[in-house]
């Protein structure tokens, strides 16, 4: 028995054009849209950004209240300085723990066995 209807489909060929026409509309829509957003907000964010640099008084007063928050006398400058120290003496420690077990490892092991793997 034979089927009564065939359904054929279109040439390939065809159906890659559509598929690559569709896919490109929608990543050149999404590329104009994405780069549209950005300049508005670059442009905003530039703008905002210039006037409050050339503002000669509100670059004096950041500047001066950073310098009066980062001194080791205020409680921010100071756990600045504490964190920093910790880190530091963190580094000593782990370095120097590090050294100990590779030198331990290689003198745990023959110098014939190191030898060999010279």
């Amino acid at each position: 028995m034979t089927k009564r209807f065939e359904v054929v489909s279109e040439p390939v060929e065809e159906r890659l054009q559509k598929g690559l026409k569709s896919q490109v509309e929608a990543t050149w829509f999404t590329a104009h849209s994405i780069l549209f957003e950005l300049s508005n907000r670059t442009n905003l964010a530039l703008n905002v950004t210039s006037t409050a640099l050339s503002d000669q008084e509100f670059v004096h007063r950041v500047s001066s209240t950073s310098v009066r928050l980062l001194s080791p006398s205020s409680l921010p400058g100071f756990l600045f300085a504490a964190a920093l120290f910790a880190r530091v003496v963190h580094y000593i420690f782990l370095n120097r723990m590090a050294r100990s077990a590779v030198s331990k490892q290689y003198h745990s092991t023959p110098p014939a066995a190191r030898a060999k793997a010279d």
